[in-house]
């Protein structure tokens, strides 16, 4: 029967007196979409707002041409997922709960951004601009690849969605919310 003291008045919960949704206590409503939309305009401005991968993407465009820049945006999206789903199954909280790990991702990351710089530089300064030549699947292939590892290894996404996930997304949230925010970031 319903409880004898006060119902609680949360969205996350379910009315008093109302049994679980699914089998054996596991409730399984979806998100309410006022908390989708949310996590959907919060990935939306982080997308946005400049980065590394923002810059290698227009620096890709400009150089290669469209085809290896979508590649490249391909592979930061893909790591983006990779992020999203890490934090639904609890990386990101222990990556945040140990330090070490963390750092390491860190240090890795602008181990990685200093090796970008140095041959950005470098080709910078060179007397002349190499010629363009037809892209191959082999360059796409390596666009993907240098867009995955850049995102893999930015702490921003790292701290994103660990954030989105421990602030947003309820602890005790059944699988069905958790792919529910998988695939609303996916979509962003």
């Amino acid at each position: 029967g319903p409880p004898l003291g006060p119902c609680p008045a949360s969205p996350r919960l379910p009315p008093c007196g109302s049994p679980p949704a699914g089998p054996a206590g596991v409730d399984e409503r979806p998100m309410p979409l006022s908390d989708l939309l949310m996590i959907a305009a919060i990935y939306s401005a982080t997308v946005l707002s400049p980065g590394p991968s923002v810059m290698a993407i227009s620096a890709t465009a400009m150089a290669s041409g469209r085809r290896p820049a979508l590649a490249l945006a391909a592979g930061v999206w893909c790591g983006s997922v990779s992020w999203c789903l890490a934090a639904a199954v609890g990386m990101s909280a222990v990556m945040l709960a140990n330090a070490w790990m963390l750092d390491l991702v860190r240090y890795a990351g602008a181990a990685y951004l200093l090796r970008l710089a140095w041959i950005s530089a470098r080709n910078a300064a060179r007397a002349e601009a190499p010629a363009p030549r037809p892209v191959d699947a082999r360059d796409l292939g390596r666009a993907w690849r240098r867009g995955l590892l850049m995102h893999l290894a930015n702490p921003k996404a790292i701290l994103f969605f660990g954030s989105l996930f421990a602030l947003v997304v309820d602890p005790q949230a059944p699988p069905l919310a958790l792919a529910e925010v998988a695939l609303t970031t996916a979509a962003c």
